[in-house]
C-alpha cells in the first residue's frame, strides 16, 4: 500500500466494515446537505425549526463517522435525541408535512 494513498482504509480487510459505515455516514450527511439547502423561505415558515434539526442531524453524522476508529464522542442525550427526531420526522413525512 502507497504512502500517498489519500484514503488508506479503503484497503481494509472486506469484512471488516468500517470504512462501509464512514462512506455511509458521508453520504447520509451530503444528502442531509442538500434537503437542508433545497428548503425555501415558505418551508422554513411551515416548519421553521427543520432546517435546524437538519444542521444538528449533519453535525452528529459527522462526529458519529470515526466513531468506529477513535473515540465515540457522541453522547447517549445526543442519540436519543437523534433516535426521537428521526421518529418524529419519518412520522411527518409519512403524514405528509405541515
Amino acid at each position: 500500500m502507497s504512502k500517498y494513498l489519500a484514503y488508506s482504509f479503503l484497503y481494509d480487510d472486506a469484512a471488516d466494515l468500517k470504512c462501509d459505515f464512514e462512506i455511509l455516514t458521508d453520504e447520509i450527511s451530503s444528502m442531509i446537505g442538500l434537503a437542508r439547502s433545497l428548503l425555501d423561505d415558505n418551508d422554513k415558515n411551515a416548519a421553521p425549526e427543520l432546517a435546524d434539526d437538519l444542521q444538528k442531524i449533519n453535525e452528529l453524522m459527522y462526529h458519529i463517522n470515526p466513531s468506529l476508529r477513535t473515540k465515540v464522542t457522541v453522547t447517549a442525550e445526543e442519540l436519543e435525541w437523534l433516535d426521537r427526531k428521526t421518529r418524529d420526522l419519518q412520522t411527518a413525512v409519512e403524514e405528509g408535512l405541515p
